[in-house]
């Protein structure tokens, strides 16, 4: 899995490769799994614990920002280690900012994305909204 993004135009042409850089590590294959070939669950399961992993872009103000969340190995003492992050874009790409903790963005595409925080003992979800100026 690379950090790598590529940006298409809509008749299917490559507008732009964007490499976030070595900050940023690329996940290793899985060991000893050759071609489509399916690892066993905790092959898999130790695999996903020992290497990045990034998930899809959200559209934030509108496409003018996009959010991203991705994550390093998951550490032994994932309570008071900060191994994932959220990585923010400009519409074009060209910056970026990090914000480094534990929790996965969500956006609704407005000038907002949201971190649900922990439940507490409350029958309400709590979150922390984060604008994009």
């Amino acid at each position: 899995m690379s950090a790598q993004i590529y940006v298409y135009d809509l008749d299917g042409r490559l507008l732009k490769k964007v490499d976030p850089g070595p900050d940023f590590p690329i996940a290793k294959p899985i060991p000893d799994v050759i071609g489509d070939q399916i690892p066993d669950a905790m092959t898999h399961m130790d695999h996903l614990t020992k290497n990045p992993l990034y998930h899809r872009l959200m559209p934030v103000r509108k496409g003018q920002y996009y959010i991203q969340n991705g994550r390093d190995a998951v550490p032994p003492d994932r309570g008071s280690t900060t191994f994932a992050f959220t990585i923010v874009y400009s519409h074009d790409f060209s910056q970026m900012y990090v914000i480094h903790r534990n929790l996965y963005p969500f956006s609704t595409g407005n000038n907002y994305f949201y971190y649900a925080l922990p439940v507490e003992q409350s029958d309400s979800q709590k979150l922390e909204r984060w604008k994009i100026l």
